[in-house]
């Protein structure tokens, strides 16, 4: 069959042919545009955190050597000053001498543990043998923590070498007595009464060279009467204070003198 040329004008163009096809294919040329730079963005914003995720595995943590060092140093100045507060507590009235020996006890055990932790660190990082750090951590850390215990170990090592009495006398048989110190002692665990034949006979064991002073009682009666500004006043002082100074010999050798000045 055939067509007349005016015929083959009018006929239809198919879709997406023709100039309204071009216009479809470049519209659509742009449109791809769209998912690409899309894809774009996500690369690059995943080599941004790539880059950052990459500065942040650069910088080095601490090995563990390190924060244990770190953390038994701060432990050890911890029981350290809790040592130290234990007696500066007491005497500044925060509270009971005998709280302050609660605190000092822990503080020891505190330090035992310390160094009980810290030697382990101390030789696994000594140099020379490992490429650990932390040695001058830990071994500051044992210094701090040592003498908190090894001070009080030697206090108890030196109280198991003497008796355990409160009062010492110069003369057991007949001992001066307390009276001014009555009132601040009014509240304390020990009595004030010197406690006889038993503590007696210990302090003479522990403290043999704790005896009374023989001296003249002329000598003694004379620097009574004597100006402060003589060699040893203390003696009349001694008596005129009634600090138990005993006349036990009226007429004592001619020989006898004051003991020489200091």
């Amino acid at each position: 069959m055939s067509t007349t040329p005016d015929e083959e004008k009018q006929t239809p163009e198919e879709p997406g042919t023709g100039e309204g096809g071009s216009h479809t294919g470049e519209g659509a040329s742009a449109g791809d545009h769209g998912p690409s730079a899309t894809r774009d963005g996500a690369s690059a914003s995943a080599a941004g955190s790539a880059d950052a995720t990459g500065s942040d595995a650069k910088k080095p943590r601490p090995s563990w050597s390190v924060r244990a060092a770190k953390v038994f140093l701060i432990a050890a100045c911890v029981v350290a000053a809790s040592a130290a507060m234990a007696g500066f507590g007491s005497r500044w009235g925060l509270w009971h001498f005998r709280t302050g020996f609660t605190v000092l006890r822990w503080a020891v055990y505190g330090a035992l543990g310390v160094t009980a932790l810290t030697l382990p660190v101390l030789w696994l990082t000594r140099p020379g043998k490992t490429t650990r750090d932390g040695f001058l951590l830990a071994l500051l850390a044992l210094l701090v923590a040592a003498p908190v215990f090894v001070i009080p170990l030697g206090w108890r090592l030196r109280a198991g070498d003497v008796p355990p009495i409160h009062d010492i006398t110069t003369d057991t048989n007949d001992p001066p007595s307390f009276q001014a110190i009555l009132p601040l002692r009014a509240d304390a665990p020990n009595p004030p009464e010197y406690q006889g034949a038993d503590v007696a006979g210990q302090q003479q064991e522990a403290y043999p060279d704790i005896r009374p002073t023989i001296l003249a009682a002329g000598l003694v009666l004379a620097a009574c009467n004597t100006p402060a500004d003589t060699p040893r006043p203390e003696f009349g002082q001694a008596v005129r204070q009634n600090m138990a100074a005993q006349i036990i010999d009226p007429n004592p050798p001619a020989d006898m003198a004051l003991p020489p000045s200091d």
